[in-house]
Order: structure tokens, then sequence, then C-alpha cells
């Protein structure tokens, strides 16, 4: 159990956040031509966090995704989330940033390991429970074609679960649905082989050499927007 933990569980550092901030600062003012923001969304947001932590769900279209929303909220002086990835994203020299940055490593498939649902159970209550607000991806895994993919509910029952375990400590915990859009998406070259029939490549290390040439690029505007709050204790009633 130790081991899981060790290899599930974020780290999040305020320096290499605060680094994450600067350093997507930068790249986002060349890559896009601006963000789409509502200061409306993000002062109701504000407010619903004094009550309880939020489950923020976002749409999946991107890479950008997991940085965009954790970049937005400590652009407006809040504490960014921490992020439910999939293990394929806990690569050299990457994966140790992004754990510092508030990511928590999470296996694709463990419905058949038993002890490692329930340490996952453990640890995703413990976070709840100490008020700290997480995210996680609805959809599962990037869409590639714009459109919303239909819900994988693991994580949501994941949620419901560590409710029903201190309903009372957890009722004002609410889910945070968001829509991440893009003018043009930064892997479109890599989703139009995809749907042509290339197979999926497995996320590498050697990415990162493709860096400079997306920043060398013009995605047009990024948008985001924030729903309107769900409390899980009205939920379940």
């Amino acid at each position: 159990v130790r081991e899981m933990v060790l290899e599930m569980a974020a780290k999040q550092n305020k320096r290499i956040v605060r680094g994450f901030a600067t350093m997507l600062d930068r790249i986002f003012n060349t890559m896009f031509a601006g963000l789409d923001l509502r200061q409306a969304e993000l002062e109701a947001l504000r407010e619903t966090a004094r009550s309880g932590p939020l489950i923020f769900c976002p749409s999946h279209r991107s890479h950008v995704d997991y940085l965009v929303l954790s970049y937005v909220l400590v652009s407006a002086g809040m504490i960014p989330p921490l992020v439910a990835a999939g293990e394929n994203l806990n690569i050299f020299p990457l994966g140790r940033m992004f754990r510092g940055g508030g990511a928590f490593y999470i296996r694709r498939s463990f419905r058949d390991d038993p002890l490692y649902r329930a340490t996952f159970a453990a640890y995703l209550r413990h976070l709840l429970l100490a008020g700290v607000s997480i995210e996680f991806f609805p959809e599962g895994t990037r869409s590639r074609t714009g459109k919303c993919m239909p819900p994988r509910f693991g994580m949501v029952g994941s949620v419901i679960d560590a409710y029903q375990a201190a309903p009372d400590a957890l009722a004002t915990a609410a889910f945070i649905p968001v829509d991440i859009t893009y003018e043009k998406v930064p892997e479109i070259d890599a989703h139009l082989a995809e749907r042509d029939g290339a197979k999926k490549r497995k996320e590498s290390s050697l990415d990162l050499l493709k860096l400079p040439r997306l920043l060398a690029n013009e995605f047009g505007k990024m948008s985001v927007r924030f729903g309107a709050p769900v409390q899980l204790g009205a939920f379940i009633r």
C-alpha cells in the first residue's frame, strides 16, 4: 500500500506552481491570441470554494487542458486543484515536475485490483476531507473530433463513494463543470492522422523536442467557461 501511495500521490509545491504559472504566461501568450474568461464566473467560483472542496470536471481536447485550468486559477489568486493524471504521463523529466505542480497519477484501469482500488479510495477521501480541490476529465481521454465524448463514471463513482463515507463533512463539496475550447487544437496534426487510421502514439519525453515548433504556431484564442456548481449533498438527495 505504501508503494502504491508513493506511486500515486501528488506533492504540490508552491514554488513549482508559481514557476509553472510564470512559464505558462509566456508560452500561452506566444501560442494563443488570447484567453477568453468571464470574471463573474470566477467570482462565483471563488464564493463556492468558501463552502468546501471543488471537483473540477473539464472537457478534454488537448494536453494543454492539464495546464490551462490551474493557470487560470493561479492567475486569479486561487489555489489550483490536484489533477488526476494517467500514469502514462509520469515520464521523465516531466512526471516529477507535474507531480510538484499538483498531478496525482493513477492507473488506467484497476477494477481487478481490490487493494489498489481501496488505496485510491482512501487517498481521494483523504484529499476531499482535508478540503483539497481536485480535477479530473470525465471523458477519460482526449477527444479527437472537438466534440465531447461519452463520460466514463469511474472517478465520479469514487467521489460519490467518498461522500457516502462522510456525508456530513462533504455535503458542500461541489462538482464544477468546465468547458475548455480552442480555435485550433495544438494536437490537430496528430488528431487528423489518427482519424486517417494512424495509431495513437504513446507519450514520450522526446515530445519536448516539438515544443519550439508549437511555440511558433498561432492557435487563435482559447476559452474557459465555468458552469453552475453541483453540490454533492444536493446531488445525492
